[in-house]
């Protein structure tokens, strides 16, 4: 890590000396305004608007001039100089200048870094947009920090900067291009520095019993292995050295996981790491060597940062990093280990040592423990799970004759969800999948192993998300269901076994609220130029299907019912499909489209219908969502829902019968058609079509999906 580290920011220091080398300072204090009172400055304000203006125009300076940068050459992933020491100085001060930035901040940035890496070309150039989304993140940390740590690393890093450096890098690219993204940088600089952000405080999610317990075994390592740590030679080049036989491309890849894994990350936690780190360098002999105590406050503060994530982001980065270096027996740490190590003994010491560590860190990670809570309530409930009559419809009707205070419910259910850590939610997605369509018997039952693995999900799911919206959810939903309906369903099955499966959850509960999951932030891989053409044709859409809209009675208890002549197993068939492609849908899209529906439901009247502006901004969510998955994929729900609620099942003539106005309807659908091909033009997938197939979208999209069904299949034949 050591070393990944170092060549990270030897590819750091070779862009600052392009972009701030090679005309002058940039953060220097001769350039820069009078900064207002950090207290007084608001951090989601106005601030945030200039910085991202100002980054649309550097972007547009730079881009000619990053375009011409060969970035896979090793040059941008080796150390600019040779003494390690000095080099490890300088990025102490990075590490101390990312400490006291505003954490959210910074896995905001990570985000956009980690869009931009997802969807680089060959040439290492990331597009335009995703690059003015990186500036403008950046722009908002360095905001976010004291001026003079960001002169600090400036100072440290241009000091080990080889003079020539700067003349050799330009000799590569057009020199009027590079100096009119150095201009735009200068001026993206005072842009920043005149609209200060007030970085947040931080309270750690680590409870002091896990935090007892890393400490303690950090203790261990650290003194285990120190005498392994004192036999390296830490001075030795090969530390600064990119991996042999490796592209720059493979190494980003591993890189970016391990950014994925710091968004995930206690920012408390994070910062606590990087101040030991920052403290240790500061203190470290002549030879880099640093104190015991240092080394047992880093080790300690990265089990913590550690405990506070999911183990498959931990071994996402371990799995990558594998690839990259080798396995334990050959490649780099074969060759470390024989080459470079002094003293063998001292290596299985520390060896020992860390395996026990890291025993240690993974019980306190959250879904460790929710995973142990998990299948304990399987084991528990499952006598009763297998009790229920699952087929029975009254599990697939809305428990209420309301139609208006449960659309309320489900708006808290669906902003329940968008609080939420969208990783964990996919993986919660992908269990119930598992356990779909795996061969379950006749009672829709799957086996207790798959049921540990959904509940699990729920579980990680739930302790991703604020106390108060999961709260918000269940007073939403009691409120609605009627008191008859426990004792209802307890005579049905075994008193005892329903006891012991709810004495289960609420130990179940306990666990989750005591091991909180951070969500992460997520940028959008939707291009600006999708955004944009998608959000107006959802506007042209919109205001077409609104009188269409306003004219259904969505009072009537229709919307509450199952579909007539098919089975739970058809239908979970069907949403089985839905679960899929939401799996791969854009994380940051899902939660725009969460949220649009969340505002609509509370702006809506006592009769159920939206304003025009919240239709508009539920179908551009919508739309987007639909854009970032493969037409493939919303084939195979158009093909589910043609077995479930196709012409034979009269659906179709039924929907379209509550219809007021078929003028309207036809409106409505006429402008869908033209909306769908919007998206599917932005879409991944072979062989589109405007015509015929394309109707999948009406399958897709709610209630425009239905009217696109009911218009095509019922009055019209098609």
């Amino acid at each position: 890590m050591q070393s990944a580290s170092k060549r990270n920011n030897g590819a750091l220091a070779a862009v600052l000396a392009v972009l701030a080398l090679v005309g002058g300072r940039c953060f220097t204090p001769g350039l820069s305004r009078a900064r207002a009172s950090r207290g007084l400055v608001a951090r989601k304000s106005g601030q945030t608007d200039a910085i991202d203006k100002a980054a649309v125009e550097l972007s547009k300076a730079a881009y000619p001039f990053m375009k011409q940068v060969a970035w896979n050459d090793d040059v941008f992933w080796t150390v600019p100089g040779s003494d390690p020491i000095s080099w490890a100085k300088a990025i102490g001060k990075i590490i101390d200048h990312g400490a006291s930035m505003d954490m959210d901040l910074v896995k905001e940035g990570c985000q956009a870094h980690h869009v931009a890496i997802g969807n680089l070309p060959a040439d290492g150039v990331c597009s335009e947009a995703q690059l003015t989304a990186m500036n403008a993140a950046i722009g908002k940390m360095i905001a976010s920090t004291p001026h003079s740590k960001t002169m600090d690393v400036y100072n440290a890093v241009s000091a080990l900067v080889d003079k020539r450096v700067p003349e050799y890098l330009m000799s590569k690219v057009n020199e009027a291009d590079a100096r009119a993204a150095y201009a735009a940088l200068v001026k993206f600089t005072e842009v920043v520095k005149a609209n200060p952000i007030t970085p947040s405080d931080q309270k750690t999610t680590v409870t002091a019993e896990k935090a007892s317990s890393i400490t303690a075994a950090a203790d261990k390592l650290s003194t285990a292995a120190y005498p392994f740590m004192k036999g390296i030679d830490w001075t030795d080049e090969l530390w600064g050295k990119s991996v042999p036989g490796k592209t720059a491309r493979q190494t980003l890849e591993a890189v970016d996981k391990m950014i994925v894994m710091g968004t995930k990350m206690d920012s408390a936690a994070l910062v606590e790491a990087a101040k030991a780190h920052v403290k240790a360098i500061e203190n470290m002999d002549s030879k880099g060597v640093m104190t015991l105590e240092d080394f047992k406050a880093i080790n300690a503060g990265i089990g913590k940062t550690v405990a506070s994530v999911p183990r498959s982001s931990v071994m996402d980065v371990y799995d990558s990093i594998g690839k990259l270096v080798g396995p334990p027996q050959a490649g780099i740490p074969n060759y470390i280990y024989t080459q470079k190590n002094t003293n063998p003994a001292d290596a299985m010491t520390a060896y020992g040592a860390f395996l026990e560590f890291k025993d240690t860190v993974r019980a306190a990670q959250p879904d460790k423990a929710i995973d142990v809570a998990a299948a304990k309530l399987a084991k528990a409930s499952y006598p009763f799970m297998k009790q229920v009559d699952w087929n029975d419809n009254l599990f697939w009707t809305v428990p209420g004759a309301d139609p208006i205070r449960w659309a309320k419910a489900i708006g808290k259910i669906i902003d329940h969800g968008a609080s939420m850590d969208m990783d964990v939610v996919k993986e919660a997605c992908k269990a119930h999948h598992v356990a779909i369509s795996e061969p379950m018997g006749d009672d829709l039952v799957c086996s207790e192993a798959k049921l540990a693995d959904i509940y699990a999900g729920i579980g990680k799911m739930i302790a991703s998300a604020p106390e108060s919206k999961t709260m918000d959810v269940y007073n939403a939903v009691s409120a609605l269901v009627d008191e008859k309906v426990p004792a209802y369903l307890m005579s049905k099955v075994n008193e005892k076994d329903a006891k012991a499966a709810y004495a289960a959850l609420l130990e179940f509960t306990e666990v989750v609220k005591a091991n909180p999951i951070t969500p992460s932030t997520y940028a959008t891989a939707i291009s600006p130029e999708a955004d944009s053409a998608i959000t107006a044709a959802a506007d042209k859409l919109s205001t077409a299907a609104y009188p269409f809209m306003q004219g259904i009675d969505w009072t009537d208890d229709l919307w509450g019912k199952t579909v007539p002549g098919r089975t739970a197993k058809e239908t979970l068939a069907a949403v089985d499909k839905m679960i899929v492609m939401g799996m791969n849908m854009d994380s940051a899209a899902l939660v725009e489209a969460s949220k649009a529906h969340v505002k609509a439901i509370e702006n809506m009247d006592s009769k159920g219908v939206m304003t025009l502006e919240d239709f508009k901004a539920i179908n551009a969510g919508i739309g987007k969502t639909i854009a970032s998955v493969p037409r493939d994929m919303v084939m195979g729900i158009y093909n589910s829902f043609s077995g479930l609620v196709g012409k034979s099942t009269g659906v179709p003539d039924m929907v379209l019968s509550k219809n007021t106005n078929p003028s309207d309807a036809m409106n409505a659908y006429m402008r869908f058609m033209e909306f769908k091909d919007t998206v599917a033009s932005y879409q991944a997938g072979s062989g589109y079509s405007s015509s015929g197939g394309g109707l999948a979208f009406g399958l897709v999209i709610a209630a425009l999906g239905f009217i696109g069904w009911v218009v095509s299949h019922g009055q019209f034949g098609v």
